[in-house]
């Protein structure tokens, strides 16, 4: 192969474009084995000076910046000198990153800076065919200043994500205590029921009580009084043994009453025979009694002390009317609704008109409490069985308001959805500032950039200094 032996004086006159010497040190990487550094760049090739002598024509190099390091280029050898190490290649292909590359070693206008760019503006003429001539401010219009906008970073994600979570996680967490909050307000709503159940059975028992020992000392009289229809009639009619007492009767061995007192015009003796034998039917001691709309609790008592169902010797009868004032008395001891109802119908309650109504038709005599919707009202209800084993079935019937748990609930409620709401509202702004962030060039960010540009310049002056240092060291 015959190399070409040009001088680079001679090689200067042939040149179309011009060439500009590097303000860095660049390297080039000759294959094969071979490699140096490039002296000057133009758009159609470069000079170079390299370690071992170039015997061939068609060079393909790389040159040694980061951006390129991988991009192969082909030469062809122009020119070189007597030692064969310094020379000139034409590009023969030149891909685009470094065409680009190169034209910003030439400070090209498309690759210019700001200040650069107002120099080559092509000048204006007035009519006269003059130029204007413009004083022209340095630094960038401000009117419309550049905005640079800046997505968020790997930080702004991951706090992003992190707060998403922080809210997921207080928003489950607030469910569970609202769960948690219900079920505790239900079990503490059930224990309530099953103590005011113990305390109405309580109640109900020492009035029972009470009404037994006045059977049982109204017995011992009719039993040690000779002529009973007249004695008994007029102590019965003694206020100091019918106190507290609103029925008063005394009968035979045949069931015929021999002596009769109430305080209720509604009841008759009639009635009261016919009451009788159901509860004598029944076996039992005590029962309840549903007379024209009136409700008595009533004990029976043998005159001989024997079982009532087979005595022959006579039966007492001692009740007492259950009243308004007795059923308000109880509600405030229970500290709950109360009602009492016959033949599933409520008689005698703390309830109005209306929820008596809803009562009547949701009637189920179950211990076991159950929730039911009366009107717009939620109640836990529990129900006792008085009497009914051979008639209509007499209960007693607690309700406990699920009003004030739902109140409580409902006021939780608000206060997770306000939370909530304040969670979204800081994360939504938080988004909006972080995606919508934009940082405007003001004239102290030009005064940064031209104190970095300086400084940036004031490098460049070093590494030309290195540059030309160590192009001497490889020419010697």
């Amino acid at each position: 192969m015959t190399a070409t032996m040009i001088t680079e004086t001679e090689s200067a006159e042939r040149r179309h474009k011009p060439r500009k010497k590097l303000n860095e040190i660049v390297y080039i990487n000759l294959h094969p084995g071979n490699g140096g550094i490039v002296l000057d760049v133009s758009e159609s090739g470069l000079s170079f000076h390299a370690a071992v002598p170039i015997d061939r024509e068609r060079v393909p190099f790389r040159l040694s910046l980061k951006s390129l390091d991988a991009v192969e280029i082909v030469g062809k050898l122009a020119w070189k000198d007597e030692t064969g190490k310094s020379g000139g290649l034409e590009f023969a292909n030149l891909p685009d990153a470094v065409r680009n590359q190169i034209l910003v070693w030439l400070d090209h206008p498309r690759f210019a800076p700001f200040h650069t760019q107002l120099a080559l503006r092509s000048p204006e003429i007035n009519e006269n065919g003059g130029e204007i001539r413009r004083t022209i401010d340095p630094t960038p219009p401000l009117a419309t200043p550049s905005v640079v906008s800046r997505g968020p970073n790997l930080r702004t994600k991951l706090f992003i994500s992190a707060a998403v979570a922080a809210i997921g996680l207080n928003c489950l967490m607030a469910l569970r205590i609202r769960h948690f909050v219900l079920d505790r307000a239900n079990e503490e709503l059930a224990a309530e029921m099953h103590r005011a159940m113990l305390a109405s059975q309580a109640v109900l028992h020492e009035n029972q009580t009470a009404l037994g020992r006045k059977a049982d000392l109204l017995s011992t009289l009719v039993a040690v009084t000779p002529d009973r229809n007249s004695a008994v009639q007029d102590a019965i009619d003694n206020p100091l043994l019918n106190d507290g007492s609103d029925l008063v009767i005394v009968a035979d061995g045949n069931s015929q009453i021999t002596a009769f007192q109430t305080s209720d015009w509604n009841m008759t003796a009639a009635t009261a025979r016919e009451m009788l034998l159901g509860s004598l039917r029944s076996g039992e001691g005590s029962d309840w009694w549903f007379v024209n709309g009136s409700l008595y609790q009533v004990v029976l008592q043998s005159v001989d002390h024997q079982p009532s169902a087979h005595n022959t010797s006579g039966i007492v009868v001692v009740g007492r009317r259950v009243d308004y004032n007795d059923v308000q008395d109880l509600a405030h001891i229970l500290a709950s609704q109360v009602a009492f109802t016959h033949a599933g119908k409520v008689i005698a309650s703390t309830l109005s008109p209306l929820e008596e109504v809803g009562l009547s038709q949701k009637m189920q005599y179950k211990s076991a409490p159950q929730e039911i919707q009366i009107g717009q009202n939620h109640f836990l209800i529990s129900s006792l069985k008085l009497a009914g084993s051979t008639g209509p079935i007499v209960g007693f019937t607690i309700l406990k308001s699920h009003d004030e748990t739902t109140i409580f609930v409902n006021r939780f409620n608000h206060l997770l959805v306000q939370l909530a709401e304040v969670e979204a509202c800081v994360l939504i702004v938080f988004l909006i500032f972080t995606v919508s962030e934009r940082r405007p060039i003001t004239r102290d960010g030009l005064e940064v950039l031209r104190q970095s540009s300086n400084q940036a310049n004031a490098g460049t002056e070093t590494a030309n200094s290195h540059a030309d240092d160590a192009e001497n060291t490889i020419r010697q």
